[in-house]
């Protein structure tokens, strides 16, 4: 029988009165041994009242003045009695055997940095579980990061759960508006394996507003600098996945220019290409960007209708 492990889970609270006690519930319906460190990250309304009207002793409430998510997390992380520290933001929720499906990979691969599960996109009006197109179901293994990371997420912050010697070795999360995550798995996975299986293990719930990193404006340089500099420097990651790493991120904003009617751009972002490694993407996007917007979003309906149709 496999060893059942302690568990510390950080959230980061700011302005989440709605949502706190669904995603603390969430994490204490679990059979584990777990403390739970809630960041008041300079909060205006009553969630950290809340918070503290629980009066549960697994549960901290740490205070600071409104600093971002990234400092938030590392406050959290250094607030944390256990070496394994899961992340859930405050509006998202683990299903019920998250902790389950962690421990069995926490036993398979001690070595590992991080271990992650896939997770269920929810929006107000429909949800479905993440996928990629190059990880075939069922797994549970060590992946190439590098290969699959840039095309499409298969695990996010809310369904992972990190090794707190490792974060703290490669200095925690950096203060950026947007990928702060993304360029803290990057860091990590240069030096630690990441664990992962296909296993659903927690919601990823957006029912706000349109995310940042959905529309052309999100900050693309946290999420491959620091791939751009692992190529220069000695690291025991293939060359040609770092490659298709960032050539496939730069992929991902020249669509997003293309969707929004700026074809300049997109084609500005894929001149940064490194090597050939997705070329087939980078030609296809170079050659959409030359299309007038109405015949895109033409395109993108039709391709909408036939995913729909074969689901």
């Amino acid at each position: 029988m496999s060893q059942k492990h302690s568990y510390s889970v950080v959230i980061p609270l700011f302005n989440k009165e709605n949502t706190i006690d669904r995603t603390i519930d969430s994490i204490l319906t679990q059979d584990y041994d777990i403390e739970i460190i809630v960041v008041n990250d300079g909060s205006t309304d009553k969630g950290p009242e809340i918070v503290e009207a629980r009066n549960d002793s697994r549960i901290k409430l740490i205070h600071q003045t409104n600093q971002g998510i990234s400092a938030a997390r590392n406050n959290g992380i250094k607030h944390a009695s256990n070496e394994l520290i899961g992340l859930l933001d405050a509006d998202d929720e683990y299903l019920p055997n998250f902790f389950d499906l962690i421990n069995e990979m926490v036993e398979k691969y001690p070595s590992a940095g991080a271990y992650t599960t896939a997770f269920r996109y929810v929006f107000s009006d429909r949800s479905y579980d993440s996928t990629h197109p190059k990880i075939k179901r069922p797994f549970v293994g060590v992946l190439d990061y590098f290969r699959l990371a840039g095309r499409d997420k298969y695990f996010c912050a809310s369904s992972i759960v990190l090794r707190k010697s490792a974060i703290t070795e490669i200095g925690g999360f950096y203060p950026w508006k947007y990928g702060e995550d993304v360029d803290a798995w990057g860091r990590l996975a240069l030096k630690y394996p990441i664990a992962h299986r296909t296993d659903v293990g927690a919601n990823y719930i957006r029912c706000g507003g349109v995310h940042p990193s959905m529309t052309h404006n999100f900050i693309l340089e946290p999420c491959i600098n620091f791939a751009l500099e692992a190529l220069d420097t000695e690291y025991n990651i293939p060359e040609s996945s770092l490659r298709t790493y960032v050539n496939d991120y730069l992929c991902e904003q020249a669509r997003l220019y293309i969707i929004e009617g700026h074809g300049r751009k997109a084609r500005v972002a894929l001149s940064r290409r490194r090597g050939n490694e997705s070329l087939g993407r980078i030609a296809m996007f170079y050659l959409l960007s030359y299309f007038p917007l109405n015949v895109v979003n033409m395109m993108r309906r039709m391709r909408r209708i036939m995913v729909r149709d074969h689901q």
